[in-house]
C-alpha cells in the first residue's frame, strides 16, 4: 500500500474504514524507499553497524470538513554528518503530525487553520514521499552533535586548550610598554 500511489477513490475507501497502517523501515530500507533522505547520507553507519531506521504509523480517517485526514507518527533515528567535526551521529526523530488529504488547492480556503495539507496529484498520493517530507522537514538545517564533548575532534583540541592555558602566546603583551617608552625599539 505504501510502496506506490493511492488515488482519491482508496484515500476516502482509507478514511472512511479508519485504516491503520504501520510500517518498520530499517537502514537497507531507509536507503531503498527515501531516495532523499539517503541522499544526506542518512543511511550511513556511526560504528558499522547502523541504527537507522523508523516504525512509521499512519491512521486515515475522515475530518471535521468531511476531507480525508492521515495522523502521521513516526519514532527513529538517522545518522547524520555532524558539521563541526564531520563524524557521523544518531540523531534522533519522533513527530506526529495531522495532513489534510486534498484533491485541489482550492479547497486548501475550506479547512481549519492549524491543520497542514497535501495534495493530491493526478496520479495519485505516494504516501512514502508525505512521509520522508515529513522526516526532512524534521532534520536540523546544520546538524551537530547535542555537545561539543561529543565531537571527537573539536574536545580533543579543545582539552589541549585547557591544558595550555597558562602558556599562550600573547604577541602584543609588550606593546604598550614599547609605546609608553616613545614607540622606539632600542638596539644598541
Amino acid at each position: 500500500m505504501l510502496s506506490e500511489c493511492i488515488d482519491s477513490v482508496e484515500v476516502r475507501a482509507l478514511a472512511a474504514a479508519n485504516e491503520h497502517r504501520q510500517l518498520h523501515v530499517d537502514s537497507t530500507g531507509l536507503a531503498k524507499r527515501f531516495k532523499r533522505l539517503a541522499e544526506l547520507g542518512a543511511a550511513r553507519t556511526v560504528s558499522g553497524e547502523s541504527s537507522s531506521g523508523f516504525v512509521i504509523d499512519l491512521r486515515f480517517e475522515n475530518g471535521e470538513e468531511g476531507y480525508p485526514c492521515v495522523d502521521i507518527a513516526l519514532a527513529g533515528q538517522v545518522d547524520l554528518e555532524c558539521q563541526r567535526c564531520l563524524k557521523p551521529f544518531e540523531f534522533s526523530i519522533d513527530l506526529e503530525t495531522r495532513l489534510t488529504i486534498l484533491s485541489s488547492d482550492e479547497q486548501s480556503s475550506q479547512i481549519a487553520k492549524p491543520f497542514d495539507a497535501v495534495v493530491m496529484m493526478d496520479e495519485g498520493l505516494d504516501m512514502l514521499t508525505v512521509v520522508e517530507d515529513e522526516i526532512l522537514s524534521a532534520l536540523p538545517i546544520a546538524p551537530i552533535h547535542e555537545s561539543v564533548e561529543n565531537c571527537t575532534v573539536l574536545s580533543d583540541g579543545l582539552l589541549k586548550l585547557k591544558n595550555q592555558a597558562g602558556k599562550l602566546n600573547r604577541p602584543f603583551a609588550n606593546l604598550s610598554t614599547l609605546m609608553d617608552e616613545g614607540g622606539k625599539d632600542r638596539i644598541e
